[in-house]
């Protein structure tokens, strides 16, 4: 298995995962499940360059998003909004594969905006909030970075810098 790591959503990128997604789930749940994003995608690179929508891929030059992230840094905080896993996921994966593409989309979180006073990450669905709980608890026991709090707000796992 190649390094997880993620990119900058671009016309490659979305065309090639459209493809990929669609052909995963099947073009009947992909135009009720995913097209939305998708279309959302398109309208935003045609109108400009994206720079709050990330692909988790597997290594480099990969073009398959894993997962699609949605990332926006306003006053000093950045969150992760949405996670979107691949269609093959949705039925479940298993937990080390899971955590390495969170791990991932907490990475990029941090590379979108390093400054910020406050990253957070949104636990939309109850795996997720289960993952960052667990996220949380780990952080806490090893003793949390250098000049970082790692906190529980709600539904949001938040790192805060001191």
């Amino acid at each position: 298995m190649k390094k997880i790591t993620h990119k900058l959503i671009n016309q490659v990128v979305l065309t090639d995962s459209r493809a990929d997604w669609s052909l995963a789930c099947g073009e009947k749940i992909f135009a009720v499940e995913y097209s939305a994003l998708f279309n959302r995608l398109d309208n935003k690179i045609a109108n400009a360059p994206i720079d709050d929508f990330y692909a988790v891929v597997e290594g480099k030059e990969s073009n398959i998003a894993l997962a699609i992230l949605e990332i926006v840094s306003t006053h000093g905080k950045t969150k992760l909004l949405s996670l979107k896993l691949h269609p093959k996921y949705s039925a479940g994966m298993p937990l080390d594969q899971m955590r390495t593409i969170y791990l991932s989309a907490i990475e990029a979180t941090y590379s979108a905006a390093p400054y910020n006073k406050v990253t957070k990450f949104y636990g939309g669905t109850l795996e997720r909030l289960n993952f960052f709980v667990e996220i949380e608890a780990e952080v806490k026991a090893k003793g949390p970075p250098h000049g970082l709090r790692v906190q529980m707000a709600g539904r949001w796992l938040e790192f805060v810098r001191k």
